[in-house]
């Protein structure tokens, strides 16, 4: 679905993908292609082949090796320079590069593209999602965000008493939204001290809210492995945050907290729970699997994560994040804050992606972003048709006006946002297989498919008018 989203808006995208062995090729390559629109198609500009090797890319990644800051990468002299020839064209200056990774891509969603690149260009890079999604249905004035910081005892120390304080200053600051609401979730430990941090910086008012840790939830066994519960809650971290929320939706789930990489698989490393904190040896492990439950549970549309200083497996959270932008139809930030001490990376990445209008991306290296082109100021979409498997058609617009069911807070209840996220990726599974293979999936399938969809939207606003006391 990517290359729809090529089509339907003028981008200029630097495509990157595996060349499988065939024919003469006896080993795994790398296919570079800059593309942009001329005279209304898409057109490839430039294009290399390079070896991963290039990229400083192993044909397997050995665990110990993805700790801390990880492999070495790098992007090779070729592709800077065919990079800056070919954007230094008129029409082409100073234009957002939009990263294309060409599934399956193996290895190329750990490298630091951004890092790498945006020294080199100094033009916003962001990555552009393999799927189109409307806006999502949410409240546009108001905007909740859960904070998560966990620093379990078995790993590297980090600032967990002022740090998640500047994050809260900075979101607050950045939103441009009329209420901005934090929920901020920590280790008991550094429960009083939080507290006391809030209060020197003005305390805990209307918009902050820190929640004390419960000790409800029984802490899961010690294990190395990453645990995916395929489909319930497991981590009593998760379960707090969903509990303590009572009902109530949120917006954005952003965590501070170290990677972890095991089995080619990316996790956020927690403490044995919110209350206890005691093993030395081996942090407890949340996986894509069990982090999408989670997303859809509290009905979020947009997920975060923020790498602390001295981050135990720095791959490990960036390859979570780059999953989990596969998986679901999220706007997804990753940002490391060791690049960005002031935290203005982060208010800019957070004035982007939840503005209610188009605005322009940031410029740095300390950050990677999916979102959908429509996000961006002064891209425009095309008025070609879709090409005819996108015909069969999916339907892109949310029928649920959440607006009018919020209440005077501009909170809605979690079931209906986690039932609106629900169809939302029903509706993207099933866009997948028909532009996957057009003939697979019927007509007539489709719209029953898409009928029964609209009649669980139709259920779900009714039931939140009936139990706001409004017409049903």
């Amino acid at each position: 679905m990517a290359e729809i989203l090529k089509r339907q808006y003028d981008l200029v995208v630097l495509k990157l993908g595996l060349a499988l062995p065939s024919g003469e090729r006896t080993h795994v390559g790398v296919r570079c292609e800059i593309e942009a629109k001329v005279a209304g198609e898409l057109t490839t500009l430039a294009r290399c082949d390079l070896a991963p090797d290039d990229f400083g890319i192993p044909s397997r990644l050995d665990p110990r090796q993805t700790r801390y800051s990880g492999y070495e990468f790098k992007v090779p002299a070729e592709l800077v320079a065919m990079l800056q020839t070919t954007l230094s064209e008129t029409d082409l200056v100073g234009r957002p590069l939009w990263l294309h990774l060409v599934a399956p891509y193996g290895y190329l969603g750990v490298v630091p593209w951004e890092r790498l690149l945006v020294p080199q260009l100094h033009i916003p890079i962001l990555r552009l999602p393999d799927f189109i999604v409307p806006p999502p249905a949410e409240v546009r004035t108001t905007l909740d965000v859960v904070l998560c910081c966990s620093m379990p005892a078995a790993k590297e120390s980090f600032d967990v008493v002022d740090q998640p304080p500047r994050m809260v200053d900075r979101i607050r600051e950045a939103a441009p939204r009329r209420r901005v609401k934090v929920h901020v979730f920590a280790d008991a430990v550094f429960y009083g001290s939080l507290q006391s941090t809030f209060s020197s910086r003005g305390g805990l008012d209307a918009g902050v809210v820190l929640y004390e840790p419960s000790d409800a939830y029984s802490v899961p066994e010690r294990s190395s492995r990453i645990t995916d519960a395929g489909g319930w809650l497991v981590s009593p971290w998760l379960l707090w945050m969903r509990d303590a929320l009572k009902g109530r939706s949120v917006d954005v789930v952003h965590f501070l907290c170290h990677g972890y990489f095991a089995n080619d698989r990316g996790a956020l490393a927690f403490s044995e729970s919110p209350t206890r904190n005691e093993d030395s040896r081996i942090a407890r492990f949340v996986g894509t699997g069990e982090l999408d439950t989670f997303v859809t549970q509290i009905g979020a549309w947009s997920c975060a994560f923020s790498s602390p200083r001295r981050n135990f497996s720095e791959m490990g959270l960036r390859m979570l994040a780059d999953t989990l932008a596969q998986l679901r139809p999220l706007s997804i930030l990753h940002h490391e804050t060791e690049l960005d001490l002031d935290g203005s990376v982060l208010r800019d990445a957070y004035r982007f992606l939840y503005a209610t209008e188009p605005v322009s991306p940031p410029v740095s290296p300390a950050a990677f972003i999916y979102c959908q082109p429509y996000r961006v100021s002064q891209v425009e979409a095309s008025l070609e048709p879709r090409p005819r498997s996108a015909e069969i058609a999916v339907p892109v617009t949310a029928s649920i006006n959440v607006e009018e069911l919020s209440d005077e807070t501009g909170a809605i209840p979690n079931w209906l946002a986690a039932g609106e996220r629900f169809v939302e990726q029903q509706r993207l599974d099933l866009k997948r297989a028909v532009d996957l293979n057009p003939s697979s999936v019927s007509r007539s399938t489709t719209q029953t498919v898409n009928s029964t969809l609209e009649q669980m939207q139709a259920i779900l606003a009714h039931s939140a008018r009936t139990r706001k006391g409004g017409p049903s």
